[in-house]
């Protein structure tokens, strides 16, 4: 993007901003005028001007002060469609008919496509027809009016999905398809895709693809107010295809463009470690089917090798699966409510874990601003049944449920917020995130690396260092 910039008015260069002096050239003096009849073709010129006034004063007045461009039907055109055309260069025309200045407003309980509705959206179509320059596409204007109508909820997750764009959420089961091997997250006000973990051994670490970087477009489209299931959708291909990728680089202030291969990935969704000192490291990458046994497997092995105290990382973790977290947390708080699901109607879903608590050790959860949804359900269950110190900064806030609703007969699906959760201790977290009794920023350092390094990893360094001292 260029910037213009106008250097109109301002002074000559100077030998000290690092330019040359200027100076003008010297104008020509003009030769006396002859005399003779100057004064009279002068005064001639005059009252020329004066009459020219008048008349565009008079016009401007019979105009009643407005200067604008006018269509006006025709005869056939009035009759053919029963209303009155105009298009304007300047500012509108009042409407004749007072009655019609403004429109009665759609009532909450009244059907959307009301009378008054219907007339105007055929007004526009007519208008549209007989006047727009350019070339129409039927198609995206249908997809456009009904995305319109979603897009009008007050829910940053809302959408439409046409019929391709629904076709590409279930073309994975057709076949095998294959990712980069990032990890993305939206923001549901300003629908920006950025790349929050950048897997070990993937494409897209090879093609130096960072966290932080902002999604623009794939493969020369832009996505940047698509949802993001379906731009997912578009990056995920055959294994060995490549994508054609644009990013914004915050840390660099420009766009970059990535080209990377397609592969499976193989990432398990829990990785863990023994650290020093006995203390047990697990990361959960996110909550899916696999997740709960994965973690189970991982208290088990960990616990087989002495485990004294222990870290769960959630950070960068997008969520996922509401029975995963559960089933995960009842292996971490005592007997009690996990989460509460509440509908529009007040109707509450209660899930509970039992008494078969598995771990008693020294925790600390470590969480970032793209710790969300389940991962926070999962972190607000330890912090409010005291069981871990939370550590980091505070998470990103999703405590709503979306469902994907298909539109029978049509092959196009609707995407809306249908249910909201609370924690044990009643809050609601969707807006707010949950603060960390420990607040720890990522050093600078640190920070837009596509794998950090342990010894600059400050968080996990503080997460270590609270659990040396309860084990003191």
């Amino acid at each position: 993007m260029s910037d213009f910039e106008n250097y109109g008015g301002q002074e000559a260069p100077t030998e000290e901003n690092g330019l040359p002096a200027y100076t003008p050239a010297p104008v020509p003096q003009p030769e006396p005028p002859k005399r003779g009849f100057g004064f009279l073709k002068g005064l001639v010129c005059v009252l020329f001007g004066i009459m020219l006034g008048v008349l565009c004063l008079a016009f401007y007045l019979a105009a009643d002060g407005r200067l604008s461009y006018r269509v006006e039907p025709t005869a056939k055109e009035e009759s053919a469609t029963g209303r009155r055309r105009r298009s304007e260069t300047s500012e509108a025309t009042q409407p004749e008919d007072p009655s019609a200045q403004t429109a009665e407003p759609v009532a909450d309980d009244e059907p959307l496509l009301n009378e008054q509705t219907l007339k105007e959206l055929a007004d526009i179509e007519a208008y549209i027809d007989d006047y727009f320059f350019y070339e129409q596409d039927r198609q995206a204007m249908r997809d456009g009016l009904l995305q319109g109508v979603v897009r009008s909820l007050p829910d940053d997750y809302a959408y439409y999905y046409n019929e391709a764009e629904f076709q590409k959420l279930i073309e994975e089961d057709e076949g095998e398809y294959c990712g980069i091997g990032v990890q993305v997250m939206q923001d549901g006000k300003t629908l920006q895709i950025t790349v929050t973990k950048v897997f070990k051994g993937s494409p897209a670490l090879e093609a130096g693809i960072l966290p932080g970087d902002i999604l623009t477009a794939v493969d020369g489209m832009n996505v940047q107010e698509m949802d993001l299931n379906t731009v997912v959708t578009y990056i995920r291909g055959e294994p060995g295809t490549t994508v054609d990728l644009t990013f914004f680089r915050p840390s660099e202030n420009d766009y970059v463009d990535v080209t990377s291969g397609r592969a499976k990935i193989d990432t398990p969704s829990v990785e863990w470690e023994m650290l020093d000192g006995q203390i047990g490291y697990i990361q959960l990458e996110q909550f899916i089917e696999n997740t709960y046994d994965q973690y189970v497997a991982a208290l088990d092995d960990l616990t087989a090798q002495g485990m004294k105290g222990l870290i769960v990382d959630v950070r960068d973790d997008p969520g996922g699966l509401l029975d995963i977290v559960v089933d995960i947390c009842d292996e971490m708080v005592p007997e009690g409510l996990v989460i509460s699901v509440r509908d529009r109607n007040g109707a509450e879903e209660n899930y509970y874990s039992d008494a078969s608590q598995r771990v008693s050790l020294p925790t600390v959860v470590l969480t970032n601003g793209n710790t969300a949804s389940a991962a926070e359900i999962f972190t607000a269950n330890l912090q409010d049944y005291g069981v871990a110190t939370v550590i980091g900064t505070k998470t990103f806030g999703k405590g709503i449920v979306q469902t994907i609703i298909p539109l029978s007969g049509y092959k196009t699906a609707l995407k809306i917020t249908t249910a909201e959760y609370y924690t044990p201790n009643g809050v609601c977290i969707h807006g707010e995130g949950i603060e960390p009794d420990i607040v720890v920023e990522l050093d600078e350092e640190a920070q837009g690396q596509a794998i950090i390094p342990r010894e600059l990893d400050n968080q996990l360094q503080k997460a270590i260092e609270v659990i040396e001292d309860m084990l003191d």
